[in-house]
């Protein structure tokens, strides 16, 4: 008999031993020191029937539970956290009482008192057949644009690819930069699977935000001394290209390429790479556009990249004057869409559509998609400073569009407050308002302090909503900004964003300035919009799950908020993840298609 612990075993080294040793035992065994070490057990066959070997079942004496983030069993198939109770569990760390109290919890399920149970760290699911799948450690969760992910999951998935031998998955990049990449090994003799054939596979059980951007092939996972994955080692990955790679053909596609190329963070793109599928977004998107902008002259809606995501077809709207050139001043056209009502969305403090570019893409293509940028941005007229004066400004451009309704309307943050009021003005003049879909917006319900926040509070306030949201660096940020005379903290915030990597960091130092400026007006504008009368229409209230209390946000609370101005009534829907994420991918396709089943919904009376 052979016995493995101390580390997963993979299911191409449980063939390789039956191959060697055929008529030998194997044995796959787990369990930390905690709990006297193994508390599960597993006889190994030939191929495991799910492509990953299970740590087994419980030995005698011992209990595994699977629990979630409240401490709640996990239904099988779903991941949660693992926890070991019984005879075997140790009482605590030597002299380490902290530590002991965090690891070492009295178990709730068990029927003798003073029982208690291990918090293992490591991540599993229960099998059908009653045995445990291991998922890896909690401690290399990551975060991708407001998404908390385990890695683990991915993993498993990918090992059950028939070709697929082992598998890591990490997070490459900060804040709104980063993105998955699968780093994977074939098995012997096996080639290894086309990127298009492992997405599809990975979208039959998972989310997209969980489906790597890239998937890169080597022929050995990089292992540290001891024997664990090297995580420092893996490689940079290339740019995934759809059926492999294509050559620019002339110097606007290798231009295009090359400032592809540095906007994503990889080395090489070729004519057919997609901007999106190698794991661009919308703030990426605009930092792609400004290089263009800067390069080539030419001030392209960013539109033209959701119409034409490859390099060649991108290149191509180049080349032709004035292409892809949008009607009005404000309003921009993300999405042409098919015969469906096209749905206007109002900008959020930022003022500029780009956070709503993944939205109008996960909609879909028969779903038009227009949204409106706020006045001041250019520099060609202040800002407005009530949103009763946006409201004015955003009907003259929709019914400029569409003369008359119903009118599908939208926004995001301040947007869905302006939306409320543009809805208002709207059924005043007799027109017909379909549907008003508000995403996670504050309330006009007067219930806020009425101190609005001073200058350098909205300044770190919109570096939070553009750059990142760590607070230990805003907090070195307020704290910079405040040591600064009143006159020099714009520029010093704009010095502070081309240090951090905004997504206006390749922009001039003026239009950061009329973006801070713009930023600071709707924000006090919404401030000051208080108590409106209740609106007759019907409307949509599109919560994000990770809201804040002290902001009065969130799931809990917001609804609550809203209720008493939806006089036609009020639907309310959560979607995962934080505020600041909720139009952007990966949650905007949740959003997305929440808003697509409500549509249809009022669509269908």
């Amino acid at each position: 008999k052979v016995m493995s612990s101390g580390e997963a075993l993979p299911a191409d080294i449980v063939e390789r031993f039956f191959e060697a040793l055929p008529s030998t035992e194997l044995h796959n065994l787990y369990g930390p020191t905690e709990a006297a070490v193994d508390v599960t057990h597993w006889p190994c066959t030939l191929r495991p029937a799910h492509g990953v070997v299970p740590i087994g079942a419980p030995v005698a004496n011992t209990r595994m539970y699977v629990l979630d983030g409240r401490g709640e069993p996990c239904p099988v198939g779903v991941p949660g956290e693992l926890w070991i109770a019984g005879v075997q569990v140790g009482r605590g760390y030597w002299r380490r009482p902290g530590l002991t109290a965090e690891r070492f919890l009295p178990d709730p399920f068990a029927a003798n008192p003073g029982a208690r149970m291990y918090r293992t760290g490591d991540r599993a699911r229960w099998l059908g057949d009653g045995t445990l799948e291991y998922l890896g450690r909690t401690d290399f969760q990551v975060k991708v644009r407001g998404f908390r992910i385990e890695p683990g999951e991915i993993e498993a998935a990918l090992k059950q690819h028939p070709s697929v031998a082992d598998a890591v998955v990490v997070a490459l990049g900060e804040d709104r930069d980063a993105r998955l990449v699968a780093y994977l090994t074939a098995r012997e003799g096996a080639a290894g699977p086309a990127d298009a054939e492992l997405r599809e596979r990975l979208a039959a059980s998972m989310p997209e935000y969980m489906i790597p951007s890239a998937f890169v092939p080597l022929d050995e996972i990089p292992l540290t001394p001891s024997g664990k994955v090297d995580r420092r080692a893996l490689p940079e990955p290339d740019a995934p290209a759809a059926g492999g790679y294509v050559v620019p053909r002339d110097v606007t596609e290798l231009e295009v390429a090359r400032i592809w190329g540095e906007a994503l963070g990889v080395p090489r793109v070729g004519a057919a790479d997609d901007f999106f599928r190698m794991g661009g977004h919308s703030l990426l998107a605009l930092r792609m556009m400004a290089r263009i902008r800067e390069r080539f002259g030419r001030e392209l809606p960013l539109a033209t990249l959701f119409r034409h995501p490859t390099v060649a077809a991108f290149a191509e709207a180049l080349r032709r004057e004035g292409a892809d050139a949008d009607d009005g001043r404000l309003l921009v056209t993300l999405n042409a869409g098919g015969a469906l009502p096209p749905i206007f969305f109002f900008p959020p403090a930022g003022g500029t559509v780009t956070h709503y570019a993944d939205l109008a893409r996960r909609l879909g293509p028969e779903q038009p998609f227009l949204a409106l940028h706020a006045p001041g941005l250019t520099g060609d007229e202040p800002p407005l400073e009530s949103v009763e004066a946006m409201a004015v400004r955003f009907v003259e451009e929709i019914r400029a569009a569409q003369p008359h309704g119903p009118y599908w309307l939208g926004g995001w943050s301040a947007g869905g407050t302006t939306a409320f009021e543009a809805a208002r003005q709207l059924r005043s003049a007799g027109e017909e308002v379909a549907l008003l879909a508000i995403v996670d917006s504050p309330a006009p319900d007067g219930q806020q302090e009425r101190t609005p926040p001073d200058r350098v509070r909205l300044l770190r306030m919109f570096a939070r909503a553009i750059v990142t949201e760590d607070d230990a660096l805003l907090d070195a940020l307020e704290q910079e900004l405040r040591a600064l005379p009143e006159e020099e903290r714009l520029a010093g915030m704009s010095r502070w964003i081309a240090r951090h990597g905004g997504q206006v960091m390749d922009e001039e130092l003026e239009r950061v300035g009329l973006s801070v400026a713009v930023f600071a007006a709707t924000a006090r504008a919404v401030f000051d919009y208080r108590n409106p009368p209740p609106l007759d229409v019907p409307m949509a209230l599109f919560v994000a799950s990770e809201g804040k209390a002290e902001e009065k946000m969130g799931p809990d609370a917001l609804p609550d908020r809203w209720r008493p101005f939806a006089a036609a009534g009020l639907t309310v829907h959560t979607v995962p993840g934080a505020h600041v994420h909720l139009p952007l991918d990966p949650a905007a396709e949740t959003l997305a298609a929440q808003l697509r089943e409500v549509m249809e919904a009022v669509r269908n009376g």
